[in-house]
């Protein structure tokens, strides 16, 4: 049920933000589902973007793909602001690579490959291996583009 946090490192460690990249928590705590139901299947994020995929009935039949926002708050406190949200369909058809777009600077994608450990994307001309740690084989990748028009990020292996 975690994202890519190592992506959140890299960006504090090259002068990025310092807040926490986003979790499952935060994602049930903000994100208007009942914890009685939902799965959050994956959370990624970089710098202040990330998303989710989110089942909210717990089972299968409808995922969500959420995009989050850091808003900083007053005394240095803030949290992760849910922005959009849209259907992914059902866990079953969920295909290897959904690339799903971009929040402002950054660009996602996910995808699902049941028994794979890892993923390798590629994005602006580099590779990122991904690990797959949804136990339904679901992964997630985000990151805030260098250039003006960087492409949508694509699956390698």
């Amino acid at each position: 049920m975690a994202g890519s946090d190592a992506a959140e490192r890299e960006s504090a460690a090259e002068g990025g933000p310092r807040h926490p990249g986003l979790s499952p928590r935060d994602v049930l705590a903000s994100g208007g589902w009942h914890p009685r139901y939902v799965r959050v299947l994956i959370t990624a994020s970089d710098g202040d973007y990330g998303f989710a995929v989110v089942d909210g009935n717990g089972d299968g039949a409808e995922l969500e793909e959420e995009q989050w926002q850091w808003e900083d708050g007053p005394g240095g406190r803030g949290h992760w602001q849910d922005g959009s949200s849209s259907g992914a369909g059902p866990l079953g058809y969920l295909p290897p690579l959904v690339a799903g777009g971009h929040i402002g600077p950054a660009y996602f994608a996910y995808g699902r490959v049941p028994g794979a450990e890892s993923v390798t994307i590629e994005f602006e001309q580099r590779r990122y291996e991904m690990p797959v740690v949804s136990p339904l084989g679901v992964w997630g990748f985000i990151r805030v583009a260098a250039g003006l028009r960087p492409g949508l990020p694509a699956l390698v292996s």
